[in-house]
């Protein structure tokens, strides 16, 4: 029946929308409206600061990454190595760990300026419970990767923040540059 159809269509969209920039939206099949409904602000900001963290995470690990990869195809341009038929295939993962650390910067940065609409009690409040989280679960590697999200949350709480991949990788734990 189009009806159940349309029931279902919507719920999964509830579902899709749910957390959405700091709201649920529950739609009303019935009315054909939505409600909006503002979530707890210590919520969202436990969940930014969470997903900030992983971004960098995922930031620091692309990084490293293509750093080695990048090492490697120097090397084996030598001509004394002679050819090397891999290395088309290596430049082509270099561009897709570039590719991605910008994806995951777009996605950091949105997590810092949504961070920086926060109260910063608020902020340091539930900053301080995920350090502690991390610090029971013995992810040392994570606490000091939250260092750079409030490094870069107080400066953009002051100004727009502009930050480069290269910027990040100088900032990534155990990153030599």
């Amino acid at each position: 029946p189009p009806r159940l159809l349309l029931k279902i269509f919507a719920a999964a969209v509830a579902v899709a929308l749910v957390g959405v920039g700091g709201y649920t939206v529950l739609p009303l099949v019935h009315h054909q409206t939505a409600v909006i409904i503002e979530q707890d602000p210590k919520e969202s900001t436990a969940a930014w600061i969470e997903g900030a963290t992983e971004k960098v995470a995922l930031i620091c690990r692309e990084t490293a990454t293509l750093k080695h990869k990048q090492e490697y195809v120097n090397i084996v341009k030598n001509p004394a190595m002679g050819a090397v038929p891999e290395l088309e295939a290596f430049n082509k993962q270099i561009i897709d760990h570039q590719n991605n650390i910008k994806e995951y910067l777009v996605g950091y940065v949105d997590y810092i300026t949504k961070l920086s609409h926060v109260g910063q009690d608020i902020v340091n409040t539930e900053l301080g419970k995920y350090r502690e989280q991390l610090a029971q679960k013995q992810k040392f590697e994570r606490i000091k990767i939250s260092n750079i999200v409030v490094q870069h949350y107080s400066e953009a709480v002051a100004a727009p923040l502009d930050i480069s991949a290269e910027t990040m990788a100088q900032l990534c734990p155990n990153q030599a540059s």
